[in-house]
């Protein structure tokens, strides 16, 4: 899978009697044989994908949510991990001024 921004209008064609119209101006994440077929003709570029925010930080600040499991191992061999009671949320702790913590040098 690659990442494109399409800069012409380009029409993909994966196999017989199917084929997937791209718009100048989208963005869109392709198969890797689209985007390379179209970076070939001219008509799209690579780039990098949009970083993503992490649920549970951007509905509660920094931190992580936290699952308890043990791990039990199957009659087949195999570890498998069981959850156990509810997920807790553990803050993250506050940088040091030493980690750079602009806050506390206000």
């Amino acid at each position: 899978m690659a990442r494109v921004r399409f800069t012409d209008d380009f029409d993909y064609r994966p196999r017989f009697g199917v084929t997937i119209a791209y718009k100048k101006g989208m963005e869109e994440t392709v198969r890797r044989e689209c985007a390379d077929e179209a970076i070939a003709k001219g008509v799209a570029k690579e780039i990098n994908p949009p970083r993503r925010e992490r649920k549970a930080k951007a509905k509660a600040g920094k931190g992580t949510l936290v699952q308890a499991t043990k791990e039990k191992v199957g009659p087949d061999g195999w570890v498998q991990h069981e959850k156990v009671g509810q997920p807790v949320w553990q803050p993250e702790p506050p940088l040091s001024p030493e980690e750079g913590n602009d806050a506390g040098s206000q």
